[in-house]
Parts: C-alpha cells; sequence; structure tokens
C-alpha cells in the first residue's frame, strides 16, 4: 500500500486553487491553461522540495509568478502565450528526420530538412568552431567561450574588464572573424 507524502497532500489540495489561476491567466488562450496548470504545479512541488514548510499563500504566490514567468516568454517556435508580444515571424517546429511529403506544404522554411542531417550539422559546426578558435585572440576566444556558456553580453564584458563599447568592439571582430571563416570552408 503506497503512502501520500505531505508534498503531495499540500500539492492535491492546492490543485484546484492552481487550476482556477491557470484558466483566469489562459483566456485569452483557453487551450493553453493546462500548461500553465502544469507550470505552476512544477514550480509549487519544486518549492516544497527546497522548504516544505511554506505556507499555502506563499505556495499560491508562486504558482501565480510561475504561470505569469511563463506568459512572459512571448512568442517564439513553441509559440508562448503572450499576444501583446509583437514578433515579426513566428518559425514552426519540423522534425528534421519527417519524411519530406509531410513537411513540403511549409514552403515558408528558412531550412529544408533534406539539406542537412542533425548528425552532419553537428559535425560542421564543430569543424567551423575549431576553425574559428583558431583565428581569434585570446581575448576573443575567452569571450567567445563566455557567450557560450550561456554569459550574456554585459556578463560576459564584466568577467573580462571591458566596457559595453569594448565588449562591442570585440564581438564585432568576433563576428568579421566567423564570416571570414565560414566562407572559407
Amino acid at each position: 500500500m503506497s503512502t501520500i507524502t505531505p508534498i503531495e497532500e499540500t500539492l492535491t489540495k492546492l490543485d484546484p486553487d492552481i487550476q482556477k489561476l491557470a484558466k483566469r491567466w489562459a483566456r485569452d488562450c483557453p487551450d493553453a491553461w493546462e500548461d500553465l496548470a502544469q507550470e505552476a504545479r512544477v514550480a509549487v512541488y519544486l518549492e516544497l522540495k527546497a522548504k516544505p514548510a511554506s505556507p499555502r499563500t506563499h505556495l499560491f504566490r508562486r504558482a501565480k509568478h510561475e504561470i505569469l514567468d511563463y506568459r512572459k516568454l512571448g512568442k517564439s517556435v513553441d509559440g508562448k502565450l503572450d499576444k501583446t508580444y509583437g514578433r515579426q515571424r513566428v518559425w514552426p517546429l519540423v522534425s528534421l528526420d519527417a519524411p519530406d511529403a509531410v513537411v513540403a506544404d511549409r514552403s515558408n522554411l528558412y531550412f529544408k530538412p533534406h539539406q542537412l542531417k542533425p548528425v552532419e550539422d553537428l559535425a560542421l559546426t564543430l569543424v567551423a568552431y575549431g576553425e574559428l578558435i583558431g583565428r581569434l585572440t585570446e581575448q576573443q576566444g575567452h569571450y567567445l567561450s563566455l557567450r557560450l556558456q550561456g554569459y550574456n553580453c554585459r556578463g560576459a564584458d564584466v568577467v573580462l574588464g571591458l566596457t559595453a563599447y569594448q565588449g562591442s568592439l570585440l564581438r564585432d571582430a568576433i563576428r568579421e572573424e566567423a564570416e571570414k571563416t565560414l566562407l572559407a570552408i
């Protein structure tokens, strides 16, 4: 016989309120309330794992903030919910392994599935990266590695002790080298 953990019990008690909250914030996109509710449930679960004695009001507030954060992501390839975000183009999701007949009607794809397969794309990326690193100065290489590790531009500038202007010059130099490298390959 399985026992219900305190976390599961709290989640079960909060679930009706989470569903109401998700439905309220999905009024402009009714099909998405389940996604919003799931995001909120995950946030509450993680909060309970970190702080098991969290009060109900805190958990409910955490769920609300998670829903709002999810909505703020805006439109992207997976079609987030913020309708006010005016992105010019929404790229469709297409499996690169799908047969051509499935994607033949999508003429607006910027990348045709028959051009490269994911393994070939990865191999070419690694070759291009190896060539590029060989052409960069030490500082440019450090900057690029910080950006690839997930630092934003300002964060990489701070780590390397650069001003915003120096960082922009460095980024421009890296872009020029990358362009030369790609044209050489």
